[in-house]
């Protein structure tokens, strides 16, 4: 038996502009992680796989003949996709039996309604009494984690794979991105899926045409896994001291409909959508810019101290010839740049009709403006209100936290107990996904 794993994500810096390949964009991946174990049974009948998801009390069960994989029961787009992908792509013939059990961590949906258990080794698992489809997730990215390591658990079953390889990755990454597009049914931006294959990264997409209508054919996809997608992934991490405070606010969001929404407006009015995503491209490069400025900084750990104990909103006012003002000028570069990231999305809001920042979010995220210890914050990825996104003083978190938990605005916010990965998917000790009977 092997185990693999896979990260969630949150998308800082480029929301919308990641949908197109001008652009850069920001991502994080976070400790919360999509897990499967994958083991053959030699006592099964042949070439059938059975998939089962114990904390939501999902079984599905395949045959896969001739090179078609056929459903023996309750069908799941994801799980599906992801095998037609790989069988495609290795075209095996006869195998035995494989048994595949999937696993997420707490933070990726609703904790309600839970029966907590413990692994082996000590790890934390929710295990739900309602089905996965009646459970609110937090948006962190649970379709892209559970395509890329199912994935890479059937791959590492048929052939060696080794997860140090950029070439092995991009095979995982070229064959998960296929199939989670072919399950969504459109091609996304993609950022989701390579943050759960390479961790923290600067992404800039790929070109959709690249699997526009690619077939589950050996021949047509083993041809566009293995080309140069002349994507970026570019390795990144927040600095040492810094860390990401995701916020579930408990709300709901329709991202497609978002996302349409923005489109329509780019097709309707390409030369004012240009200005603004032009804006909104230099704000996301001054923050990537300014955070690095920062953590170069000689005095970067008075910086970080002086920031645990001030407002944004209070070091924006500093008088501009003081002492405090000219030292503090790394932090300020930070904080402006969320203010500007935040405007041109709002500004984009209103030309589109769509809620990328609705007014609930925009006075959550001005209330933090005033918690010493937090830089800035956005409603990540397209938006809505599934979430917000804090970029906090790691030493100052506990602060946060109690500061709002006597502040009424945040009565609707249940902060996640996450870190940042620099990982993407990873193997992982069989223990933390075996439990005592």
């Amino acid at each position: 038996m092997k185990a693999f794993s896979a990260p969630s994500k949150a998308l800082l810096a480029g929301g919308y502009l990641v949908l197109d390949a001008n652009y850069s964009s920001f991502v994080i991946a976070l400790s919360a992680r999509m897990g499967a174990t994958i083991d053959s049974d030699s006592t099964g009948p042949t070439n059938t796989i059975f998939v089962q998801s114990p904390q939501f009390e999902g079984k599905w069960s395949y045959t896969y003949k001739d090179g078609v994989l056929s459903s023996l029961g309750k069908r799941n787009p994801f799980i599906e996709s992801t095998m037609e992908a790989v069988f495609a792509f290795l075209s095996p013939s006869t195998f035995h039996c494989i048994n595949i059990t999937i696993y997420s961590d707490p933070e990726y949906h609703s904790q309600e309604d839970t029966v907590v258990r413990f692994s082996r080794n000590g790890r934390k698992f929710l295990f739900h009494e309602k089905d996965i489809s009646k459970v609110p997730k937090t948006g962190l990215g649970s379709s892209a984690g559970l395509v890329t390591v199912l994935t890479t658990a059937l791959l590492a079953e048929f052939s060696k794979i080794d997860l140090e390889s950029m070439t092995d990755l991009k095979t995982i990454h070229n064959l998960a991105q296929i199939a989670h597009c072919k399950a969504q049914g459109k091609i996304g931006s993609g950022f989701d899926v390579a943050s759960a294959t390479f961790g923290s990264i600067v992404y800039r997409r790929f070109d959709p045409m690249l699997i526009d209508g690619v077939a589950f054919e050996q021949h047509q996809i083993k041809d566009v896994v293995l080309q140069d997608w002349r994507m970026v992934a570019e390795k990144c991490a927040l600095p040492g001291g810094i860390k990401l405070l995701m916020g579930d606010v408990m709300g709901g969001s329709e991202t497609p409909k978002l996302v349409s929404k923005v489109l329509q407006w780019r097709r309707d009015k390409p030369e004012e959508s240009y200005e603004l995503w032009k804006k909104l491209d230099e704000a996301n490069m001054s923050l990537i810019e300014s955070l690095n400025q920062l953590a170069t900084s000689s005095n970067y750990t008075d910086l970080l101290h002086f920031m645990s104990l001030h407002s944004a909103n209070s070091i924006t006012k500093l008088n501009n010839n003081s002492r405090n003002f000219l030292e503090s000028k790394p932090l300020l570069n930070v904080i402006n740049s969320f203010q500007h990231i935040r405007k041109q999305l709002r500004i984009m809001g209103e030309k589109t009709g769509a809620d990328i920042e609705p007014p609930s979010q925009t006075q959550l995220l001005n209330e933090c403006s005033d918690i010493p210890g937090v830089f800035g914050g956005v409603v990540p990825g397209a938006g809505g209100f599934d979430a917000i996104c804090l970029l906090v003083v790691r030493s100052a978190i506990d602060d946060i936290i109690q500061t709002t938990k006597k502040n009424p605005a945040f009565d609707s916010v249940t902060w996640l107990d996450l870190e940042e990965e620099s990982e993407g998917v990873q193997e992982e000790n069989v223990q933390s996904y075996l439990f005592a009977e």
